[in-house]
C-alpha cells in the first residue's frame, strides 16, 4: 500500500512539475532569446548589472557611480547579491555568454527557484504529499493579474514592474523556512545549520524587507518551535550575519544619508487582504453581480489564444481559491494541534503590511512590501488546505468522481494560467456605469524593441553621442514613457548604458542625497498637479512645499543648471511645452516624439572661489538635511553655499576654521538658550545666525550674532534669507578642469575653496589626511583647497 501511494504521489509531482515548466516556458520563452527586456524598473536593473560587472572585474562589489544623480555610492544602500548572480554566467564564461543573456537567464530562473522552494518547504513541513499542491498554488501566484503587479506579486510584478531583487530574495526566504523545519525534524542537524547560515547571509545581501521578515521568522522558530537546537540555531544565524557584515555595517553607517521614506498602504487599498485574496473587493464583487451577469455571453477577451468570456475572467476565482484553501489549512492544522504556522501567519498578517507599522518601522521602510513574503506562508498553509479539501471530496464521493474532480480543478487552473493570464494583456474593461469598452492603461511586451517609439529613441541616443557635452543630461521620467518605450526610466538607463554620459535622475533614488533635490526640481517643470510630470519616489519633501511648487519653471531650470545639466531630453508633452516658452534654454534637435534642449548656463563640475562658507552647527534642532532643503527653495542662495561636517567643530583643522565665513546654529527649541551658550558662540569670533532660540534674559554683546527664533519649514524663511544674504557675500566661481575624473578618483588643482558638483557620501575621503570633505548645500562636496586635491569616491 505504501509503495502504491508513493507511485501515485510521484505521478502527482511529475504532473505538477510538468505544468510548472510548461507554464514558465509558455510565458517566458522570449526571455531566453537574450534580447533587452522591457519593464518599469527592469531597464534600470540591467544598467546596474553592467555596473556590477565593472566592479567585479575591478575586485570589489560596490563603488561610486558618476552617471546617476550627479554621483552616488552604488550598492552601499542597496543590496548587491542579485546583481552579482546576474553577472556570474557572463564572467565564468569569460564573456562568451553576453551580459544581457546572463541577466535574462537569472530572471527566468527566479520563478523556477521560487516554485522549487515552495515545493521543498511544503514537503518539509507537512510531508511529501503536499509538494504538488504547493506547486500549483505557486503557479497561480505567478499568474496573478496585472492590476496587482505593483504589490510585488506575479510574473508581471517580476517583469512588467521589474521587482527582480525582491523575487530573488523571496525564493531564498522560502528555502529558509523549509530549512528551519528540516532543522526541527531531522536527526542530523549539521547540514541544515550550515545551509541556514548561508541563506541568512544571502537574504541580508539581497533585500531589506526579506531580511527583516526572515529574521523575524527565524526568531519565532528559535523561541517557539519544538525540536529546534536553540543554541546552534542562534550560532548559525549569527554566523550568517557575520558573513554578510561586509555589506550591512556600511549600510547602517550610510543610513542617515539615505533618501528613502517610510511607505505604508496607499489610500486605494483599504486592507492587505485584498491582495492576498485577489479581487475580493466589495466594489468588484458588486459589479460582478450586477453588470457582468447581464452580459456574461459577450464580449470575449482578446488577450490570449483562447477567447474566454469576460464574465468568466471577472469571477474572483483566485481570491476565492486562496481564501478557501487558507481557511481549510488553518482549520486542519489547528485540529491537529499544529498551531505554529497558523499563529505565525495570522500574527504577521495583523502586523506587518498595515499602516500601523509605519509608526514603528525605521525610517525609509516600505512596509507594504511585506505583502509579498506573507504570500509564502499563505501558500504553504493553503497547500495543506487543498489536501484537506481533496480528502473531503474523495471520502464523500466515488473514487472516479474524486479523481475526475481533481483533474478538472487542475484543468481549470491550467486554462487560467495558459489562456486567461497573459504577459501581454490587451483586453478591455468597461467604463463605470457604461457598456462602452476602453483600452487598458497597460500594454506590456517583454521585448524592449517592440515598443513604438524605440527606433526614434535610438536616434536620440545616437545624436546625444555626437554632442560630446561638458555637463550632464537630464531626461524625463514619466508614466507615459512606459507605454511608448517600455519603461519610464528608459532614457535614464539607456543614456549612460549606450552613450556613457551622466544623466539625471536614475533608479536608486534612495541611495543619493541629491535625488531629493533633483526629482522635485524636474517635477516642478510641470507644477500643475493635473498634468503628468516627472515621477516622484524616495524622499521628495520639497515637492510637498507650496513655496517650492509655486515657483516659475525658470527657477527649476536654474536649479538644473546648478546641478551641472547642459542638455535636457524631453519625452513628455508637458515638459516640452514649458521648456519651449522659456528663454533659458535653446532647442537643439526636435524629433517627432522627443526634443533636446540646451541650457544657456550651467555649473561646471568643479568650481573654485574665494567665498568663505558658513558652517552649520547642529545643536539638536533642525537637521542639516532639512535646513538645506529650505535653503534650496531660494534660488538667491544657490551662490551662497552652507557646509556641514558630522565631526565636532573642535576636531576640524585650524586652517579650515579660519577659512569659515560664519556659522548657522540649529538650536533645539525645547531646550533653553542660556547666557553660557551665547558666550560660546561669541567666542568663535565669527558672525552667526541662531535658529529657533530666543534671546530671553541674555545680554547680547555682538551685532554679528543674530537670532531667528521662529525658523521652521513653514515660517521664518523670508527673515532668514534677508539676514543671511546680508552676512554672506555671493560667491564668484571659476571653473577648474579636473586632472583625473574616474569612477573612483577625482583630482584637481586649487588652493582656494572648491565646490565639487558630485553627491556627498560619508565614505568618500581625501587622500590628503589633513583635508576634510564637507557636505555642501544642497548635496554637493566642499573642500578647502590644498593645492593638489585628490578625492577618492567609495
Amino acid at each position: 500500500m505504501h509503495e502504491k501511494a508513493l507511485k501515485h504521489l510521484s505521478k502527482a509531482d511529475f504532473l505538477a512539475w510538468g505544468t510548472a515548466l510548461v507554464f514558465l516556458f509558455w510565458h517566458l520563452s522570449p526571455v531566453l532569446a537574450g534580447k533587452p527586456l522591457a519593464g518599469w524598473d527592469l531597464t534600470s536593473h540591467y544598467y546596474l548589472v553592467t555596473k556590477m560587472a565593472d566592479f567585479l572585474t575591478q575586485g570589489h562589489t560596490s563603488g561610486y557611480d558618476l552617471n546617476w544623480f550627479g554621483g552616488y555610492s552604488a550598492f552601499t544602500l542597496y543590496p548587491p547579491l542579485f546583481y552579482i548572480f546576474a553577472c556570474i554566467p557572463h564572467l565564468v564564461s569569460f564573456g562568451l555568454i553576453p551580459l544581457q543573456l546572463s541577466f535574462n537567464l537569472l530572471l527566468f530562473c527566479i520563478p523556477l527557484a521560487l516554485l522549487a522552494a515552495l515545493y521543498f518547504s511544503s514537503r518539509q513541513i507537512f510531508g511529501s504529499r503536499y509538494g504538488a499542491p504547493a506547486l500549483y498554488l505557486g503557479i497561480l501566484f505567478l499568474a496573478l493579474p496585472k492590476d496587482l503587479a505593483h504589490w510585488s506579486v506575479g510574473l508581471l510584478g517580476l517583469f512588467a514592474v521589474g521587482l527582480c531583487p525582491a523575487f530573488f530574495a523571496m525564493a531564498l526566504a522560502t528555502f529558509l523556512i523549509g530549512t528551519l523545519e528540516a532543522l526541527a525534524t531531522r536527526e542530523k542537524k549539521t547540514a541544515p545549520l550550515v545551509l541556514i547560515s548561508v541563506l541568512v547571509a544571502a537574504i541580508v545581501l539581497s533585500h531589506i524587507i526579506f531580511a527583516m521578515f526572515s529574521g523575524l521568522i527565524a526568531l519565532v522558530y528559535l523561541l517557539f518551535r519544538s525540536g529546534i537546537p536553540r543554541l546552534r540555531l542562534a550560532i548559525a544565524g549569527a554566523t550568517g550575519l557575520l558573513l554578510a557584515s561586509w555589506w550591512w555595517i556600511p549600510f547602517i553607517l550610510a543610513l542617515p544619508y539615505s533618501n528613502s521614506v517610510t511607505l505604508g498602504l496607499p489610500g486605494d487599498l483599504p486592507d492587505p487582504l485584498f491582495v492576498l485574496f485577489p479581487h475580493l473587493f466589495t466594489s468588484q464583487v458588486f459589479d460582478f453581480l450586477t453588470w457582468e451577469t447581464r452580459a456574461f455571453l459577450f464580449p470575449f477577451s482578446q488577450n490570449s489564444l483562447l477567447r474566454v468570456p469576460l464574465f468568466l475572467l471577472e469571477v474572483p476565482v483566485l481570491g476565492a481559491l486562496f481564501l478557501g484553501a487558507t481557511l481549510a489549512g488553518i482549520t486542519t492544522l489547528c485540529k491537529a494541534r499544529r498551531f505554529f504556522l497558523p499563529a505565525l501567519y495570522v500574527a504577521l498578517l495583523l502586523l506587518l503590511p498595515r499602516n500601523l507599522l509605519t509608526q514603528l518601522a525605521p525610517d525609509g521602510l516600505h512596509t507594504y512590501r511585506f505583502l509579498q513574503p506573507l504570500y509564502i506562508l499563505q501558500i504553504l498553509i493553503a497547500s495543506a488546505g487543498l489536501i484537506t479539501l481533496w480528502d473531503w471530496v474523495r471520502h464523500a464521493s466515488h473514487r472516479r468522481i474524486a479523481v475526475s474532480s481533481q483533474f478538472l480543478a487542475i484543468g481549470l487552473c491550467a486554462v487560467y494560467c495558459f489562456f486567461s493570464f497573459s504577459m501581454h494583456p490587451t483586453g478591455g474593461r468597461p467604463k463605470k456605469n457604461s457598456d462602452d469598452y476602453v483600452q487598458p492603461d497597460l500594454i506590456y511586451s517583454l521585448n524592449l524593441d517592440a515598443y513604438p517609439s524605440k527606433p526614434e529613441a535610438d536616434e536620440v541616443l545616437a545624436f546625444l553621442k555626437t554632442l560630446k557635452p561638458r555637463g550632464r543630461i537630464a531626461a524625463d521620467t514619466a508614466e507615459s514613457i512606459f507605454r511608448s518605450l517600455g519603461s519610464p526610466h528608459f532614457f535614464t538607463s539607456q543614456i549612460p548604458l549606450i552613450t556613457g554620459l551622466p544623466v539625471l535622475s536614475g533608479l536608486l533614488a534612495e541611495s543619493a542625497l541629491s535625488s531629493g533635490f533633483i526629482q522635485p526640481t524636474m517635477h516642478g517643470l510641470t507644477p500643475d498637479p493635473r498634468l503628468q510630470g516627472h515621477l516622484l519616489w524616495g524622499r521628495t519633501y520639497l515637492a510637498s512645499l507650496e513655496s517650492f511648487r509655486a515657483q516659475k519653471a525658470d527657477t527649476m531650470i536654474d536649479r538644473l543648471g546648478f546641478y551641472g545639466v547642459q542638455y535636457f531630453v524631453s519625452a513628455i508633452y508637458e515638459s516640452r511645452e514649458v521648456l519651449e516658452e522659456s528663454n533659458k534654454v535653446t532647442l537643439v534637435k526636435k524629433f517627432p516624439s522627443f526634443s533636446i534642449y540646451e541650457l544657456k548656463s550651467f555649473s561646471p563640475l568643479i568650481q573654485e572661489t574665494n567665498y568663505r562658507p558658513f558652517l552649520f552647527l547642529d545643536h539638536g534642532g533642525m537637521s542639516f538635511r532639512v535646513f538645506t532643503e529650505q535653503w534650496f527653495c531660494h534660488t538667491s542662495l544657490l551662490n551662497r553655499p552652507v557646509i556641514y561636517s558630522p565631526k565636532a567643530y573642535e576636531s576640524l583643522s585650524q586652517d579650515d576654521r579660519e577659512a569659515l565665513g560664519g556659522f548657522i546654529v540649529s538650536w533645539n527649541s525645547q531646550k533653553p538658550f542660556l547666557q553660557a551658550d551665547y558666550d560660546k558662540i561669541v567666542a568663535l569670533g565669527k558672525p552667526a545666525l541662531i535658529l529657533n532660540a530666543a534671546p530671553y534674559d541674555i545680554e547680547t554683546t555682538s551685532r554679528d550674532i543674530v537670532f531667528v527664533p521662529d525658523y521652521t519649514p513653514w515660517s521664518g524663511q523670508k527673515r532668514f534669507v534677508e539676514l543671511f544674504s546680508n552676512l554672506a557675500t555671493p560667491a564668484e566661481f571659476n571653473e577648474v578642469a579636473p586632472q583625473e575624473l574616474a569612477p573612483s578618483t577625482l583630482s584637481f588643482k586649487s588652493k582656494k575653496g572648491a565646490l565639487v558638483n558630485f553627491t556627498f557620501t560619508p565614505f568618500s575621503i581625501s587622500e590628503n589626511r589633513h583635508q576634510e570633505l564637507y557636505w555642501a548645500s544642497s548635496s554637493m562636496i566642499w573642500v578647502f583647497g590644498a593645492g593638489e586635491n585628490r578625492i577618492r569616491f567609495k
